[in-house]
């Protein structure tokens, strides 16, 4: 509240206040901007705070989808659902205040979170199989081929469970090969191999390198002896 007080030639006049109401702003943070590896929906949370009672999520760019906004004290939280389309790109959310004085001086505010969708690496491998003890095993190797996709560049074979000796793994499209040369001590059981992709977007991105394993049996073969 201003007091005024009106004087001229020593004499002083009527005083006056002057109420000014000092509305609070809203605030807001929709978060850091931040990375995720091609989930099916996205949870996002941010805060509100000031003269601001409710937030909205809305979309600013993203073919998705997103919920409706749950309010919890400070907390904005919804959903967004990823489009295919949004896989390998950036989508931007805004979280938004409401107008907390409505048509007072004041006015919404709102904050833009930017989150980078990276796309997975996949492999696939056939089913598991059986193999019968061939008649000479350095010269009579498995063969191994698995399939990369999403992200992944590259992929290696590893042995898991097995004493024989695997090639290097060779890649010719989007398929991946290697050869096992089956040991004595492999005859009669099941060995394990694996096939690991490459980590598409490295040690400090979200997504990780995928591999599946296949169960090889190799079954000892039949001998038979007529005698002399």
């Amino acid at each position: 509240t201003y007091q005024i007080t009106p004087s001229s030639n020593s004499c002083t006049g009527l005083m006056k206040n002057v109420t000014v109401s000092v509305n609070p702003i809203p605030t807001v943070d929709a978060g850091a901007d931040y990375q995720v590896c091609e989930p099916v929906s996205i949870p996002v949370t941010g805060s509100i705070g000031g003269a601001a009672t409710t937030g909205t999520w809305l979309i600013v760019s993203g073919a998705g989808s997103i919920s409706a906004s749950t309010v919890s004290g400070t907390q904005v939280t919804a959903t967004y659902t990823v489009a295919p389309t949004d896989v390998a790109s950036t989508i931007l959310l805004r979280l938004e205040t409401n107008d907390p004085d409505l048509i007072g001086p004041c006015s919404l505010v709102s904050d833009v979170v930017q989150i980078q969708i990276n796309r997975r690496p996949t492999v696939t491998l056939p089913a598991d199989f059986e193999v019968c003890e061939p008649n000479n095993l350095l010269t009579t190797p498995i063969s191994l081929s698995g399939v990369i996709g999403g992200s992944a560049t590259t992929a290696l074979w590893s042995v898991v469970s097995g004493s024989g000796i695997l090639s290097a793994s060779t890649l010719t499209g989007s398929n991946v090969t290697s050869l096992y040369t089956i040991a004595p001590s492999d005859i009669g059981n099941t060995i394990t191999l694996r096939l690991t992709t490459n980590d598409s977007d490295g040690i400090s991105g979200p997504c990780v390198a995928e591999f599946k394993q296949i169960n090889i049996r190799i079954n000892r073969a039949a001998v038979i002896s007529a005698g002399s």
